[in-house]
């Protein structure tokens, strides 16, 4: 549908807590944001970001590779897959707004992270209490859960296939 969704902004706590985050890391940081309406209020807050299109951005990637940017907003569905973003100082992601997708999670991370093994990835999850950002986490982590038997059972499936042989 092509209508506007309204939404009412209700607090700044979270654009609070992502200032804090921004402002105490010593690298820059990749900012993950979900609606169209958090990008407005991201960008509001702090009008010196950048942030991804649906389309790949050579230059940014660049940029951002480069130290050039502080922070840099990411929706999971643009930039979760195709962009290299883990050559530059950045190694730190605020989720300002999480998606359900767990694949699109761990693969935004990993756009920082993968390269870097000799730094760890600091992942931080701006989380608003009593409202569908818990409902999130809780799906989340049950996904993760899943993948994770997922992948021992294939481990020890692999195990005993070779030791039969």
């Amino acid at each position: 549908s092509t209508e506007e969704k309204i939404w009412e902004q209700v607090h700044d706590a979270k654009l609070d807590a992502l200032e804090d985050i921004i402002y105490e890391t010593g690298s820059p940081v990749l900012v993950a944001y979900h609606f169209k309406h958090d990008l407005i209020r991201l960008m509001k807050r702090f009008p010196k970001a950048r942030y991804f299109t649906a389309r790949k951005d050579d230059r940014l990637e660049r940029e951002w590779n480069a130290g050039k940017h502080r922070v840099l907003f990411a929706h999971p569905a643009s930039a979760a897959h195709g962009m290299n973003l883990q050559y530059g100082p950045g190694h730190t992601i605020a989720f300002f707004s999480l998606t359900w997708s767990y694949e699109r999670y761990k693969q935004l991370i990993a756009r920082i992270g993968f390269a870097r093994a000799q730094r760890k990835v600091m992942v931080h999850r701006i989380i608003a209490h009593g409202t569908v950002d818990n409902a999130i986490v809780n799906a989340m982590q049950h996904k993760a859960h899943g993948n994770r038997a997922i992948m021992n059972a294939l481990k020890e499936y692999k195990n005993v296939r070779q030791k039969s042989t």
